[in-house]
């Protein structure tokens, strides 16, 4: 090999990893897509419209998942590389069970899912009611990611939701249209009476974000 060529190839080299960077570095987007709608289904089947309440109280006995409706139309077909939601907080929240292994250790862990096509629809989750499979098939399904809070002031907080199997996420984006994500409560264990974050927040579409960073 000629000597006096190898900084000038690796030059080359550089130079194009560079450029290949760039590019993608360009192409990259993050979309804020505001939720259309949002509710609840608790484990008995019921549904309510307008609030996003998880987790079960003494008003609200049953488990309570909340669903957030977002149109993926404007990012179809490009590929996800990052997803979280935003979920505006409230004054209105207990947290009675005990987590030693977090400081505080009164805190709500939060699993965001996505909903399954296969055993729902979008008119059952806005529309229909008395359906005990919806809030099933939304806890029993595997979380895309999830998030610890301490408290219901938790404004801003962004929600991991492409950190586990976010294949399900992609092939949503890739059928593009109406999709819903749900919040779950994913630690009650050794809770009293109340264990429920956001409670009777009343839907505001400014305040329900997705974020999703595309690279194309």
């Amino acid at each position: 090999m000629n000597k006096k060529s190898c900084p000038r190839s690796w030059t080359r080299i550089t130079l194009l990893a560079l450029f290949c960077l760039s590019a993608v570095a360009l192409h990259a987007a993050t979309h804020d897509i505001k939720a259309t709608a949002c509710g609840t289904w608790d484990s008995a089947g019921n549904h309510t419209v307008g609030d996003y309440f998880t987790g079960f109280s003494i008003e609200r006995p049953h488990d309570t998942a909340s669903y957030f409706i977002f149109d993926l139309s404007s990012i179809k077909g490009k590929r996800v590389t990052d997803c979280n939601v935003t979920i505006e907080g409230t004054t209105d929240f207990t947290f009675t069970a005990v987590w030693a292994h977090h400081s505080p250790t009164h805190q709500f862990k939060v699993g965001i899912t996505p909903m399954n096509p296969g055993k729902m629809t979008i008119a059952q989750i806005t529309t229909g009611n008395h359906n005990p499979s919806i809030w099933k098939n939304a806890h029993s399904e595997q979380d895309l990611g999830y998030r610890w809070v301490a408290d219901g002031l938790h404004k801003g907080a962004r929600f991991d939701a492409f950190h586990y199997n976010h294949q399900r996420f992609q092939a949503a984006v890739n059928a593009g249209g109406q999709f819903a994500m749900f919040a779950v409560n994913r630690f009650s264990s050794g809770a009293k009476s109340e264990q429920y974050l956001w409670g009777q927040s009343h839907f505001a579409g400014a305040e329900l974000v997705l974020h999703v960073t595309t690279s194309n």
